[in-house]
């Protein structure tokens, strides 16, 4: 690997659950070259239980990871690990835990001014927020739970959306609130963060019933975000118009027919979503339409998350049920992947490029 490598920090499920037969470390890293788009060999780096997302601050310096779990140490709920990260080696060192009050926390971000880290609970429906202090080498702590905010209500999908399910926490560019996606209620939720760690509800953006929210991307300077929607294979587009946000168009995420988007990320003028069921990385252009390009099959099964290279010429894939991460080359006109690297890793689902 070249002297530019960067660091890829992976999250595996290590339990074997209704939906995955995790088998996974916990946390690990690989080398990314940005030149070349080759991977390194995988790394150990932290052994704990289903981190199934990684959020780093901008320093690189802090690691927040979501423990997707029904119970922590005893205390009911999910919980979110603090990890200070040596940016020279990589190696994490455990600063703190605290449980996030709501089972199975699925997704974690840092607010903008990366004081607070907010997790979503997938399985509890809410929303934890934990205050961060000393952010620097010397010691930063994860503080108590300051604000827990339960949704409320239901879906038409009885089967998935019979109660809340937070499933992502975004941070707007803009305005630094933080939006969080909640599949069982059709949902996007803006809500600002205060000084005390108390969470305000700015806005409830509906979407369209049954579609199941799941993840969503903000544009580069955060004029628009899309949103895919889990249940329906849907990717709809939402626009900023002064304080608020108005949905607009909604297509299919996927060509080749019914899928369950994942991961979606914008690269340019190009949005990349991830989909399961069908195993393939999906390309749309939103410069002048809102269209679907095509569909890129990968390798491996159920390709749950991905990242792209700053540049955009490389896609990173992890695939969950077939234990792949795959780096393609990535035609930006075309939506074509071509395969550059692979490395084996058991039950990825998290990644970060940092």
């Amino acid at each position: 690997m070249g002297a530019h490598s960067n660091d890829i920090l992976i999250g595996s499920y290590t339990e074997r659950m209704p939906h995955v037969d995790g088998r996974g470390y916990g946390i690990s890293h690989v080398a990314f070259d940005p030149a070349t788009g080759e991977l390194g060999e995988v790394q150990p780096l932290a052994a704990t239980i289903n981190p199934s997302y990684l959020a780093v601050n901008r320093a690189g310096t802090l690691v927040a990871a979501a423990l997707e779990v029904g119970e922590y140490d005893g205390v009911a709920g999910g919980a979110v690990a603090l990890y200070r990260r040596d940016p020279a080696s990589g190696a994490l060192t455990l600063l703190a835990t605290q449980s996030t009050g709501g089972a199975d926390a699925c997704h974690v971000a840092f607010a903008a001014d990366e004081s607070f880290v907010v997790a979503a609970n997938y399985s509890g429906g809410s929303v934890a927020v934990f205050p961060v202090d000393g952010q620097d080498l010397d010691g930063s702590v994860l503080g108590a739970r300051s604000a827990l905010v339960q949704h409320a209500g239901s879906g038409p999908n009885s089967d998935r959306q019979e109660g809340p399910h937070a499933h992502q926490v975004v941070v707007d560019p803009v305005t630094g609130n933080v939006l969080v996606a909640d599949l069982g209620l059709d949902a996007v939720f803006v809500y600002a963060i205060a000084a005390s760690g108390s969470v305000v509800e700015r806005q409830r953006i509906a979407l369209n019933p049954g579609s199941g929210p799941r993840h969503l991307a903000f544009a580069d300077g955060g004029a628009e975000f899309v949103v895919v929607g889990e249940l329906d294979g849907t990717v709809t587009r939402v626009r900023r118009k002064d304080d608020a946000f108005v949905v607009g168009e909604t297509v299919r995420a996927s060509v080749v027919g019914t899928s369950q988007p994942a991961a979606v990320r914008f690269s340019g003028d190009r949005v990349l979503v991830a989909n399961r069921g069908v195993d393939v990385v999906s390309t749309l252009e939103v410069a002048d339409d809102f269209a679907l390009i095509a569909d890129a099959p990968v390798a491996g099964r159920t390709p749950r998350e991905f990242i792209v290279s700053a540049d955009g010429r490389f896609v990173i894939v992890a695939s969950q049920d077939d234990d792949l991460i795959v780096s393609y080359a990535f035609d930006r006109e075309t939506g074509a992947l071509a395969e550059v690297s692979r490395v084996v890793t058991e039950s990825p689902v998290a990644l970060v490029l940092v």
